[in-house]
């Protein structure tokens, strides 16, 4: 069987796609073709058919990109881009920050997702968990719905909240406030998670991980979040130590700049504590330059304890970020079921522009038991066809 197109001459990188249908419905994806000058490696990816048969047809598709967005620099990115993604990551321990990057280039592929390389658009990660977390994780098979491959992420050491008994009153406060937010009924200052009652009726008790499990991982989000937040000094590994919050900004406001004019459209994909940290960079750090989307996943924004932390003073009807995005789009992916926005995952209401709503709210349902991974929200045909749009 062979497929055959026509191309322009211009045309030097291009996708050819086919799948097979039964009467006329679409059953899998054979293959897809990629081409781009200069890389020999990008060729067949194949994948089994569901049904085949004497009723098959085949529908094939093709992508074609002008020259100019071909000529590719490595892993890093594109020679002369046509648009630059810049993705955040969030809470608990990730693998090293090449492999990290991989994993959401390929989670926006699959299954018939975006290839941002095939588009001519760039893309890079700010990493920070390095500043928080001893050492990367050991990379598994990546399955964050089951508790092996989850509990790597937050190991004993982060749900140890003996520094609470430390802390001013204020702080304290704000820590078991958010806790309730997000589904702990008590949050003890001890080094262990066995005491935490979990809010009956609440995402997290909904969850379908064994309880241990789900107030270890908010323990620990409570942790990075109150790091952050209130710019704890923290010392991941002995002789460097960080001001978390001052640091992580620093990497951010490096990444969005890249030492000149990043390409246009440039949007910023933040997840979990990752989209505190784009949205706190975009609106209070001098430098950062403007960008033309934002697109916010799992984010804890909605939640009041992290609006109230946020400086300088947050206020629902001025809570837009004027300064970078200005006219551009921000939206706020989410699933009713991922503990870390459940308790009110929506951001239209409070981050307004001049008093009038500009946040496009999208509500979808993640497959499996942890709902907030950021794997399964890049794989949403809503995301996806979200950066599509920035992207134009």
């Amino acid at each position: 069987m062979s497929v055959f197109v026509v191309l322009p001459d211009a045309c030097h990188a291009y996708v050819v796609t086919l799948r097979a249908a039964v009467s006329g419905a679409v059953t899998g994806l054979i293959a897809r073709h990629r081409r781009v000058e200069g890389d020999p490696t990008r060729d067949w990816i194949a994948r089994p058919l569901v049904v085949l048969g004497p009723r098959t047809v085949y529908l094939a598709s093709i992508t074609c990109h002008p020259r100019r967005t071909c000529v590719r620099k490595g892993l890093a990115g594109l020679e002369h881009p046509l648009g630059h993604v810049t993705f955040v990551h969030g809470i608990g321990n990730k693998p090293e920050p090449s492999v990290l990057l991989e994993h959401w280039r390929a989670a926006l592929l699959d299954d018939d997702g975006i290839d941002l390389a095939s588009l001519g658009v760039s893309s890079s990660l700010v990493y920070w968990a390095d500043v928080l977390y001893p050492q990367p994780l050991v990379e598994t098979s990546g399955d964050e719905s089951a508790p092996l491959e989850l509990a790597p992420m937050v190991d004993a050491a982060p749900s140890d909240l003996s520094w609470l008994a430390s802390l001013p009153p204020q702080e304290r406060g704000f820590v078991e406030r958010l806790g309730i937010e997000v589904g702990l009924a008590t949050v003890a200052p001890t080094p262990g998670d066995d005491l935490e009652a979990i809010v009956a009726d609440s995402p997290l008790e909904a969850v379908p991980l064994p309880a241990w499990l789900k107030r270890r991982l908010m323990r620990a989000f409570l942790r990075d979040v109150h790091h952050y937040l209130y710019d704890v000094e923290f010392s991941p590994r002995a002789g460097e130590s960080f001001q978390v919050r001052r640091d992580v900004r620093a990497r951010t406001v490096a990444a969005l700049t890249n030492d000149g004019p990043m390409p246009r459209p440039h949007v910023v994909i933040g997840h979990s504590l990752g989209s505190v940290v784009a949205y706190d960079v975009l609106v209070n750090c001098p430098g950062t330059p403007p960008v033309d989307g934002i697109i916010t996943v799992g984010s804890p924004l909605g939640l009041s304890e992290v609006q109230g932390a946020l400086t300088p003073p947050y206020t629902r009807n001025d809570g837009w970020p004027e300064r970078c995005l200005a006219d551009g789009r921000w939206v706020n992916v989410s699933d009713g079921m991922d503990p870390v926005c459940g308790a009110d995952p929506r951001l239209a209401g409070d981050f307004r522009r001049h008093g009038v709503v500009r946040v496009d709210d999208v509500a979808v349902k993640n497959r499996g038991s942890w709902r907030h991974s950021i794997g399964k929200y890049l794989g949403q045909p809503q995301l996806r066809n979200a950066l599509r749009d920035m992207l134009q």
